[in-house]
């Protein structure tokens, strides 16, 4: 029966491609007045990446029976409706979405067969550490603005974003750098002073993600990943350690920062203004918050419908904010229902992380699925207004190679994790 049910789930994402399609065919038909042959130039790889995901799923039920058997189904969903809607924004996009999309799935197939790799990699904490600061230093002071896409690193004709596999590194170090940490209350012959009442690994951690916050801020303006980083930190920092003070001491220094940053930098003040009152300035944080709220108010309830609204007035629309697309196209329940997908991403994430018997294996799982969860929040929150403008990705959805690809891998990670000989019973 569960073969059935996730084969079914499999093939409404077929069907839902295929009908997507036919609307985009005809919509670009209408704009364009004929039909080249060029248009169908995507069906040989849409078959392609169609026939992958079944494939790997074929292996997945039959080969590794041991497995969470539901994550790669519901990614496979939203990569495609993440298709979907790239393409309906800008119709040149759907071949490189789908080549991204098939780089995506075997770098899922190849990280979920690295189990081994994946554990020993939790044993060098101070690699981790080191590589995550090399990632991040390349996209902060070698980076650069393509194309709407922030922090990009251009070498030749190929682009990438070292910032989307360096959260990846993070939630690694993170995990190996608590995995094997010890409360105060563990240790029987700690000195109770005030001096050692807080050991001083957890102060070492914390002003590592404060400097991260600070480069990523100040030097790259990227508050979406900024924010992300630091509620990962606090988030696996809690879960290990339970302790409140560390949880309030971060955040208090966290919105010291953001003080500071906004009464000594005129470029903060503008970032911040343009959230507070987006009506009254003429900033491109402004134009795309107001364009957002557009979208967001001609969706409704029900949505305008597949191909009917008007992604071309919003900026970044097929990447920062699609959701806005989304939401304008397929409404208050289309909406509702792409963050119950992801919900039940991060739910199934949480199942595995709560069966592991390894500390910094169920670091690892819980770091990974609050990842993907917090950038559904961020964005949607971002594009609400209820945050600044941010430059993170829905997981999966949206036009990229890099963001496309690291969340396949991140899914690789927790469908390896999930084997039951890692589980307690």
């Amino acid at each position: 029966m569960i073969d059935r049910n996730i084969f079914k789930i499999m093939l409404i994402s077929v069907i839902m491609l295929f009908c997507g399609f036919v609307l985009i065919f005809f919509n670009q038909y209408h704009n364009a007045g004929e039909i080249k042959v060029s248009d169908f130039s995507y069906v040989p790889w849409l078959l392609a990446e169609i026939f992958l995901a079944f494939l790997i799923e074929f292996i997945l039920l039959k080969i590794k029976r041991n497995i969470n058997l539901w994550l790669f189904p519901c990614a496979f969903f939203l990569a495609n409706f993440g298709l979907l809607s790239v393409g309906r924004i800008e119709y040149a996009l759907i071949i490189p979405q789908i080549r991204w999309i098939i780089l995506g799935m075997v770098a899922f197939f190849v990280t979920f067969h690295f189990e081994i790799l994946i554990k020993k990699i939790l044993n060098y904490k101070y690699i981790c550490g080191i590589l995550y600061v090399s990632l991040l230093s390349v996209a902060i002071f070698l980076g650069s603005d393509v194309n709407g896409i922030s922090n990009c690193i251009t070498i030749g004709s190929i682009r990438f974003q070292p910032l989307e596999f360096a959260k990846i590194i993070f939630v690694f170090f993170l995990a190996s750098y608590l995995g094997n940490y010890k409360n105060i209350s563990e240790i029987n012959d700690y000195n109770n002073s005030i001096i050692h009442q807080y050991d001083k690994q957890m102060f070492y951690l914390i002003a590592f993600m404060l400097a991260i916050i600070f480069l990523l801020f100040f030097k790259a303006n990227d508050f979406g990943n900024a924010l992300i980083f630091l509620i990962i930190t606090l988030i696996i920092m809690y879960i290990k350690t339970a302790n409140k003070f560390f949880i309030i001491l971060s955040v208090i220094l966290f919105f010291t920062i953001l003080f500071l940053c906004y009464y000594m930098l005129p470029e903060a003040k503008t970032f911040f203004d343009a959230w507070i009152n987006p009506w009254t300035l003429s900033s491109e944080s402004s134009k795309k918050i107001v364009q957002s709220f557009f979208a967001l108010g001609a969706g409704g309830v029900w949505g305008a419908g597949f191909t009917v609204g008007h992604p071309d007035f919003i900026l970044d629309a097929y990447n920062y904010f699609i959701f806005s697309v989304i939401a304008e196209e397929f409404g208050l329940i289309g909406s509702v229902s792409l963050i119950i997908i992801n919900v039940l991403l991060f739910c199934q994430s949480v199942c595995v992380a709560l069966k592991l018997k390894n500390n910094a294996e169920i670091l690892l799982a819980f770091g990974i699925g609050a990842l993907f969860f917090l950038q559904v929040i961020v964005t949607l929150f971002s594009v609400t207004n209820v945050l600044p403008v941010t430059k993170t990705f829905l997981p999966f959805i949206g036009y990229g190679g890099s963001a496309t690809i690291s969340d396949f891998i991140m899914l690789g990670i927790i469908v390896s994790l999930s084997r039951k000989e890692n589980f307690n019973d």
